[in-house]
């Protein structure tokens, strides 16, 4: 048995039309919608029918599901997949179809693999996945109405005489309004070619912006240190050091000043890591302003 793509298909089978009939009882008894004129001068939207078997682990059916969700085809696409300086929280009207939230969601991550523009927004939704409220599903709603205007979007790569590496940086300090963790994320590029990305929640609370973005150089430097890696056993060689920039000035001279150590005990690790490849040359830290 295939799942269906359309109502067409699903009419002509009686346990198809069962499994409709009980979404529409489910959402009559939940009082889901109120039949009402239609308002004047209003864009209305439409709706459509997923099909789903559900199967159990030895691979037999369990049974089939219809879910009646709405249409965002004729959304009107938008220039960014947030809105900038937004941060959710969990407060809020719970939204009242976590099932339909989560399946979104989940589409949505395995697209930030060659998506670096929804890496953040997605990040941001991820985390509410238990939980969701209505502001998150607008979100998602926001990322997928980006997403149709940027269908013809993708990464051009090009051969290449040199392959230096270089890296940006960035935190948002304290992003996070429920646990005041920073929310920190990268950008790296071989030569002028994007070949990782990554944003994610820091696993501690930072008392100093210089806290957070140093944890988040220290990351970074993680990951361009692999990348090194990887060209070297691909015989690979690079013309220059490791380049990262970073637009905290404070972080840069943590780094790079051997002074100033006995004022980071408190991220002692990240510290010693990165002021090595520093200090040995492999590494060079850069500033660059946050408005470029």
């Amino acid at each position: 048995m295939r799942e269906p793509k359309g109502f067409k298909t699903t009419a002509k089978h009686p346990r198809w039309i069962a499994a409709m009939d009980e979404e529409l009882q489910a959402l009559h008894h939940n009082h889901t919608w109120d039949l009402v004129p239609r308002p004047a001068n209003t864009n209305i939207v439409g709706s459509k029918w997923v099909f789903r078997i559900k199967y159990l682990a030895n691979g037999s059916v369990d049974h089939l599901k219809a879910r009646l969700s709405a249409k965002l085809v004729d959304s009107k696409p938008v220039s960014t997949p947030v809105v900038v300086a937004h941060h959710l929280s969990i407060d809020g009207p719970d939204f009242d179809d976590p099932s339909l939230f989560r399946p979104l969601v989940g589409a949505l991550q395995y697209l930030t693999i060659t998506r670096l523009d929804l890496a953040h927004a997605v990040f941001a939704v991820s985390q509410y996945m238990q939980k969701p409220s209505l502001c998150h599903f607008q979100v998602v709603k926001r990322i997928l109405r980006y997403i149709k205007g940027t269908l013809r979007n993708g990464l051009s790569f090009t051969p290449s005489s040199s392959y230096n590496i270089l890296a940006y940086s960035d935190v948002d300090w304290t992003g996070c309004p429920d646990t005041r963790r920073s929310i920190f994320g990268y950008a790296i590029y071989l030569d002028d070619k994007l070949v990782s990305w990554h944003s994610k929640k820091q696993p501690t609370v930072s008392r100093s912006s210089c806290e957070s973005k140093y944890r988040a150089l220290a990351s970074t430097t993680i990951e361009v240190k692999w990348l090194g890696h990887l060209l070297h056993d691909l015989k690979v060689t690079s013309s220059s050091s490791l380049i990262l920039l970073c637009d905290n000035q404070s972080s840069i001279f943590l780094a790079t000043n051997p002074v100033s150590h006995n004022c980071s005990k408190h991220i002692e690790l990240d510290y010693h890591f990165v002021h090595e490849l520093v200090a040995f040359g492999e590494l060079w830290l850069q500033y660059v302003p946050t408005n470029l």
